[in-house]
C-alpha cells in the first residue's frame, strides 16, 4: 500500500502541475475534463503472476480509494491494465498500445526486467511520464535526467541492483567478515548488475578481497555445478545475483552441494511465495547457513 500512495502523490503533481494541458494548451493526452487515464502492463499470469497480482491488486485499491474521495483536482482516475506475462516482446506491444492507442497519461506502476529494457527508449522518446519501475537494473539510474528524451519523465522508486550488490559485500564484510566473495548470476540484466555491484565493491576495497563467479541462465533448473565451483573455492560468503523465478534454484543447488556460508540476495526475493519454493528443503538442514535480502 505504501508503494501505491507513492505512486498516486506522484501522479498528483504532475496532474496538478501540467494543469492537464500542454505548452500550446491544449489538453494532455489522457486528461480529460473528469478522467485522467492511466495503465501498465504487469505479469498477472505465469511464473510472476505471485508478484505481478498483487502488485496490481495494490495500485488498484488505492485508486478506487482515491476516486472514492474525489479523484485528483476533482478528476476520477481510469486504470488500464495489460497482461504482459513477463514478456518483453508483450510487454513493449502493449506498452505501445498504452500510449498510442488507450492515450494513457502515465504508466502507472511499470513491471519487470524485462519489459522495463525493452521500454525505456520508447517512453524517453514519447515522454510518457512513467511512475514507479518494478524493477532495479541500472539503466535507471539516470544523473542526467534533464530533459524528457534524457528521462526527466521518469520515476524509479526501488533500490537500482547495482547500489545491492555493492551493499551485499560491505554487509558480508561486516557481518562475516568475508574476504572471498562467490557470486551465482543469472545473465540477464538483473543479475549482471548485481554482480557488477559486487565487482565495483570489492574492486574499490583491492588488496585482500576477491571475487569467483558462475554465470547460470534465468531459466536454470539445476545449478549445482555452479554451487560446487564455489564450495571448491571456499568462499566466504555468497550471493545469490537473481530474481525471484530462479533465486529458490539457486538456494536449493547450495543445500544440495553442501555449501554452508551466508547468502546475500537482493530484496525483490523477500516474499513469502518465492521462499515457499525452497523452504521444504531449508528446513531439512541440520545447520542452517543464514540467508539475507537488502530492503
Amino acid at each position: 500500500m505504501k508503494k501505491a500512495l507513492s505512486l498516486v502523490l506522484v501522479l498528483s503533481m504532475f496532474v496538478l502541475a501540467l494543469a492537464g494541458c500542454d505548452k500550446k494548451g491544449k489538453a494532455a493526452q489522457g486528461v480529460a475534463e473528469t478522467v485522467i487515464k492511466v495503465g501498465n502492463a504487469a505479469a498477472t499470469s505465469g511464473k510472476y503472476a505471485a508478484i505481478g497480482t498483487p502488485f496490481n491488486s495494490g495500485i488498484q485499491a488505492y485508486l478506487e480509494k482515491v476516486n472514492s474521495e474525489g479523484g485528483i483536482d476533482g478528476k476520477k482516475i481510469e486504470f488500464v491494465h495489460y497482461d504482459d506475462e513477463f514478456d518483453p516482446v508483450k510487454g513493449k506491444a502493449m506498452t505501445e498500445s498504452l500510449i498510442n492507442d488507450d492515450k494513457v497519461f502515465a504508466i502507472l506502476g511499470h513491471f519487470g526486467t524485462p519489459t522495463v529494457g525493452a521500454t525505456l527508449d520508447l517512453l524517453k522518446e514519447t515522454g510518457i511520464p512513467t511512475v514507479h519501475f518494478a524493477t532495479g537494473i541500472g539503466a535507471l539510474y539516470n544523473e542526467e535526467a534533464t530533459s524528457a528524451e534524457k528521462g526527466k519523465g521518469l520515476f524509479p522508486i526501488q533500490p537500482i541492483y547495482i547500489t545491492e550488490g555493492r551493499l551485499m559485500v560491505a554487509r558480508a564484510i561486516e557481518m562475516h567478515q568475508a574476504k572471498k566473495i562467490g557470486v551465482i548470476y543469472t545473465n540477464d540484466d538483473a543479475g549482471k548488475d548485481i554482480l557488477e555491484g559486487v565487482e565495483n565493491q570489492i574492486a574499490k576495497l583491492g588488496g585482500e578481497y576477491t571475487v569467483v563467479k558462475e554465470q547460470i541462465n534465468p531459466d536454470a533448473t539445476d545449478v549445482s555445478s555452479a554451487a560446487l565451483k564455489l564450495k571448491e573455492e571456499n568462499v566466504d560468503a555468497v550471493v545469490a545475483a537473481a530474481i525471484q523465478a530462479t533465486y529458490p534454484t539457486i538456494i536449493k543447488g547450495l543445500i544440495s552441494q553442501g555449501v554452508s556460508k551466508p547468502v546475500y540476495t537482493s530484496y525483490v526475493n523477500a516474499d513469502p511465495v518465492t521462499i515457499s519454493n525452497f523452504a521444504a528443503d531449508y528446513s531439512k538442514l541440520a545447520e542452517k547457513f543464514p540467508v539475507y535480502a537488502l530492503t
